[in-house]
């Protein structure tokens, strides 16, 4: 691979609180051609982007989404007030100028979000990651015509992360419940992530997860039953 040794200085947060969650700003410019280098946050240092590649494409392979790099992208945030790329917009890390998501970021010892291919990387900031079956297009549970209770995507990786966490004690019990973990969740101001494979859900912090605007599971099914997809919220 050819790597172009050119770098440049990397924009630094300002302490504008506004997050960068504007729905009037989703369909922004058309991404740029694909690019040989990715601009590490040090201003002079490249990141290895073989070694950025297998991280990300090992979690989720492209080939296996519904939905194209293009949509993807667009989904993706802008460079402007709210925030900036440091390299190109869906295939690099996106840093904001929020300080208090910076701040929640610097307590995973992060300054930005990864994104590859226009998907986002949100594992390593997620207090919790499980898996779940037959994710949908609802995240809310709900119930059919005839009154039987369905499931939403929140309450299957609510009940798997129970399951999980009184295998493990958690805080010393081994009865939580999944209305226990909703609990939890709601006051630890925390959101499910559903990825785009369509299987994995990521427990992040909600002003993380408001602010790196993406695409995701649910968009991924929308797209697989030829529906509109939509960003994640």
């Amino acid at each position: 691979m050819n790597i172009d040794k050119t770098t440049s200085e990397v924009p630094k947060p300002s302490k504008e609180t506004k997050l960068g969650f504007d729905p009037d700003r989703l369909m922004g410019s058309e991404p740029k051609g694909s690019e040989s280098e990715v601009k590490s946050s040090e201003p002079g240092k490249l990141i290895d982007f073989d070694k950025l590649i297998t991280r990300l494409t090992d979690r989720i392979d492209s080939k296996d989404l519904y939905s194209t790099r293009l949509e993807r992208v667009r989904y993706t945030p802008v460079d402007g007030p709210n925030g900036s790329w440091v390299g190109e917009r869906g295939e690099s890390k996106y840093m904001s100028n929020n300080q208090e998501v910076n701040e929640a970021l610097a307590k995973y010892g992060r300054d930005g979000i990864e994104y590859r291919n226009g998907v986002v990387d949100f594992s390593p900031v997620a207090e919790a990651k499980v898996t779940i079956e037959g994710m949908s297009e609802n995240r809310l549970s709900r119930k059919d015509e005839s009154g039987n209770h369905l499931a939403g995507n929140f309450e299957k990786a609510n009940i798997k992360l129970a399951e999980q966490w009184n295998k493990e004690r958690r805080d010393g019990k081994d009865d939580w419940t999944h209305t226990d973990i909703e609990k939890w969740r709601k006051e630890n101001k925390l959101t499910w992530h559903e990825n785009s494979d369509m299987k994995t859900c990521e427990l992040v912090p909600t002003i993380i997860h408001e602010a790196f605007r993406h695409s995701g599971g649910v968009f991924e099914i929308n797209k697989k039953n030829n529906r509109n997809g939509g960003f994640d919220d």
